[in-house]
């Protein structure tokens, strides 16, 4: 049976795994040719949108190990596999993602990509990369953006074209969706099921015949509240 100890050990072992691979300093050749065919790739068409000022989809790709962090979705390259490489498979327009997203990559760019991160992925220390992220910047940044940390705001309505069925802030929520989508929303429950649609959602379990019958006679207008 595990102790405390061995689950403690467990764990730095699966942590230590998580973290990204550190690069050797990259030969004179391949220095090269990262300088001169994958770097200028990366900063027209990428660090705009991943870079140190933006980040869409929290991916920053300014940086070797910005790379191997990813985001929620895992790493995006895989060095020395650019089969595995999610970036690979972006910018060869294979699968949902495609990027860029408006224009595709000329051929010897993507393969110079490719190429690059089957050699290794080699990225050559350079001051211009000083304000790129180390690991634990690059965490506690993509943890300051994740949803349950950030401020809890009042958004404005959304406009409906259906104004008689919003009946509270929600529905307007809830309606605009709907009409984007064009569909329409669905019938009033009548008082039996919604009686057991609200006892169901509040406490898991169906209401009682008494519960039941007590709402449907009851014709208060705070009977559901």
């Amino acid at each position: 049976m595990f102790n405390r100890f061995g689950l403690f050990v467990v764990a730095l072992t699966a942590l230590a795994a998580a973290r990204p691979a550190a690069a050797t300093e990259p030969s004179p050749a391949a220095a090269d040719f990262f300088e001169s065919q994958v770097r200028p790739v990366l900063a027209a068409n990428c660090f705009e949108c991943h870079g140190p000022k933006k980040q869409e989809s929290d991916l920053r790709l300014d940086s070797r190990e910005a790379m191997l962090i990813g985001n929620s979705d895992g790493p995006v390259i895989v060095p020395g596999d650019a089969e595995k490489s999610r970036l690979v498979k972006a910018i060869r327009r294979q699968g949902e993602i495609k990027m860029p997203p408006k224009t595709k990559l000329p051929g010897p760019a993507v393969e110079a990509l490719a190429t690059w991160i089957q050699g290794g992925a080699p990225w050559p220390e350079q001051k211009l990369d000083a304000a790129a992220p180390t690991v634990a910047e690059a965490i506690a940044a993509a943890a300051r953006r994740h949803w349950a940390f950030q401020p809890v705001r009042e958004p404005p309505l959304p406009t409906v074209k259906n104004e008689a069925w919003v009946k509270n802030p929600v529905d307007a929520f809830i309606l605009a969706r709907l009409e984007a989508a064009h569909i329409g929303p669905a019938p009033p429950a009548n008082r039996r099921t919604l009686i057991r649609r609200a006892t169901f959602d509040l406490i898991g379990l169906p209401p009682t015949p008494a519960e039941v019958e007590d709402f449907v006679r009851d014709a208060s207008p705070d009977a559901f509240p």
